[in-house]
Order: structure tokens, then C-alpha cells, then sequence
């Protein structure tokens, strides 16, 4: 079928001084099915109906805060802070399209946090990491293996992860 989406996307970064700088976006997606789009002998299954939204989020937001310091005359240090949301919407079509299914239908908000404690000198930028600070386990994907499987899976977030790394420009 045919779609329309219709948003905006707004972002904004902000030198504070003492070596902290802010960030953000924020959006909005309205996609939707401007026209029905059928299958079969007359036109008897619905694969997409208009007015129906597309699988994605309405909202999506970013809050970012990093500060770069001084650790020596060769070491510049820097500590960030990232947060990710992203809308819940609907994964797939209304109740009377071919793709309905009411239990895997609805994908719910994501809320996901990372920190990062680093330093450069040269050409080595080594840090370590926390990513999924917050633990999240929300269901970014939810399927069933089968039609007339009773069962759901759900695929999440990686749980949290410590990490370091070490980079090398030349």
C-alpha cells in the first residue's frame, strides 16, 4: 500500500562551559497506510489497511552529557553519559489485516542508558564501559515460532555489560 509519513527531528548541542557539553534529539514519525493494499480472488485479504500506522515509534528522544578534562599536559580525559527512548507502536496491522497477530502486536517503550570513562593521549583512546546501565529486559522483539505455537519469545536488550576498550588512530 501506499504510506505518508509526517514528522519532525530536533537536535541541539550545548557547550556549557568547564569542559561539559549537553546534547539531545527528540522526534516525531506519523507513518501511515494511505491506501489499502489486498491479495487473493476478490480482494479478500487485507495486507495493508489505510489509516493503519507503520511499525514504528511515534517518539524517539536522546539526552547525552560528556565532560572533558585535563589529566595531565599529554592526557585529555573525558566521562559520558547517554539515555535512549524510543515509543511504544504497533508491530503489526490492525485486527482485520493478513499480518494481525494480538499477541506480538504491540512493541512497548525502550529505555536505554550507557556510561563511558575515558582517556586520549596520542593516538590511543582507551575507556571503559557500562552499556544497559539501567538492566532493561524490555521486549524489543516478540514472535511466536509457529502459528499455532502457544508459546512467545522475546528478544531484549543485551543485560548489562562492563567493558574496556582500546583504539589506535594512525
Amino acid at each position: 500500500g501506499s504510506a505518508t509519513s509526517k514528522g519532525f527531528d530536533f537536535q541541539a548541542q550545548w557547550a556549557v562551559g568547564d569542559g561539559w557539553v549537553l546534547s539531545g534529539t527528540v522526534g516525531l514519525t506519523d507513518a501511515r497506510y494511505t491506501k489499502s493494499e489486498y491479495v487473493g480472488v476478490e480482494k479478500a485479504v487485507i495486507l495493508a489497511k489505510a489509516g493503519d500506522p507503520l511499525a514504528t515509534p511515534e517518539w524517539t528522544a536522546t539526552l547525552a552529557a560528556e565532560y572533558n578534562f585535563d589529566i595531565d599536559s599529554d592526557t585529555k580525559g573525558y566521562a559520558r553519559v547517554d539515555y535512549q527512548f524510543s515509543g511504544s507502536y504497533f508491530r503489526t496491522g490492525s485486527d482485520q489485516t493478513f499480518s494481525y497477530e494480538p499477541n506480538t502486536r504491540i512493541a512497548p517503550a525502550t529505555h536505554y542508558v550507557t556510561m563511558r570513562l575515558g582517556a586520549k593521549r596520542g593516538p590511543w583512546d582507551v575507556s571503559g564501559f557500562i552499556d544497559n546501565v539501567l538492566n532493561s529486559n524490555t521486549s524489543t522483539y516478540r514472535y511466536q515460532d509457529t502459528e499455532n505455537s502457544p508459546g512467545l519469545r522475546d528478544l531484549t536488550f543485551r543485560p548489562i555489560t562492563l567493558g574496556v576498550t582500546a583504539q589506535y588512530n594512525f
